[in-house]
């Protein structure tokens, strides 16, 4: 099964280590087996869009990997959209592939991810594509940090378990909603930790902080 992949991140270059989007589309890789070949590609200009837009008919399934930013879709991603919209559209091939979708975003909630997942819907049919499915993670930088499957990852991790199970289905369903498994305090007092970390390494003190 040939899956084109899309990363929208900014990050792509610095690799899956600081890259949540590259981290998730590595887990979902694990998922789908050795029958899948993942063609992962960055999405942000300059890009070969004509061998991009080749590449995507000959796909089995489409996935669109990128952070939420602004509560939108990163201009990077969102150009390269626009410009395959305008090479594919009214394509007779593009009926047949799915379109599936992961969103991560820094609030715990992944709620916020709603309006990414809706402007990805909007492009999906302009374009003709078959519906997929959507996977909203909320967590931040978390979802790099603690085990995958364990813990508070332990619904994200069954997420994207169902995610591949429907990409090597071709099926689509409702969106899936993934943040972390403990109360949203912890995830406020571990992020108030960090940022007084980061302060103290640059010579503040936590009354500075709050002045």
């Amino acid at each position: 099964m040939e899956i084109l992949t899309l990363c929208g991140s900014p990050r792509f270059g610095r690799g899956a280590k600081e890259c949540s989007s590259l981290y998730l589309i590595q887990q979902l890789k694990t998922r789908l087996g050795q029958g899948a070949r993942l063609q992962t590609e960055p999405a942000n200009p300059p890009r070969d869009l004509e061998a991009l837009a080749r590449a995507l008919t000959g796909a089995q399934a489409l996935v669109l990997a990128f952070p939420l930013y602004a509560d939108s879709i990163p201009a990077g991603l969102l150009q390269t959209l626009s410009e395959l919209e305008r090479r594919l559209t009214g394509g007779s091939e593009l009926d047949k592939i799915p379109v599936y979708s992961i969103i991560n975003c820094g609030f715990f909630e992944a709620a916020h991810n709603q309006p990414a997942i809706d402007m990805i819907e909007i492009w999906r049919k302009k374009c003709g594509f078959q519906p997929g499915r959507s996977l909203a993670v909320g967590g931040g930088e978390m979802i790099r940090q603690a085990p995958m499957g364990r813990g508070p990852l332990t619904t994200l991790s069954k997420s994207l378990d169902a995610l591949a199970q429907d990409i090597l289905a071709g099926k689509g369903g409702e969106t899936l909603w993934a943040q972390p498994d403990f109360p949203r305090i912890f995830y406020q007092l571990a992020g108030n930790l960090g940022f007084r970390q980061q302060a103290r390494k640059n010579g503040l003190r936590g009354r500075d902080i709050s002045s």
